[in-house]
């Protein structure tokens, strides 16, 4: 991680990523989003998420919406 790089919190992170904070925070504690824990709080490197992203082909981690009839 670059010393000029953004650490966003969960909540700054889940919008940049457009998804719910809570999920992201789930996804972090299972190791599957790239992210680190300081503290209480779980911090996230806006390049690293940023390129994640763009690795995975995904434009965001947003849960899949069911649609009813």
């Amino acid at each position: 991680m670059s010393m000029g790089s953004k650490l966003p919190t969960a909540e700054q992170a889940a919008e940049l990523l457009q998804t719910d904070a809570g999920t992201l925070r789930r996804l972090a504690r299972q190791r599957w989003v790239p992210a680190m824990e300081v503290g209480w709080q779980w911090r996230f490197d806006e390049t690293v998420l940023r390129e994640w992203v763009s690795e995975l082909g995904f434009h965001s981690i947003a849960p899949a919406r069911t649609v009813t009839r």
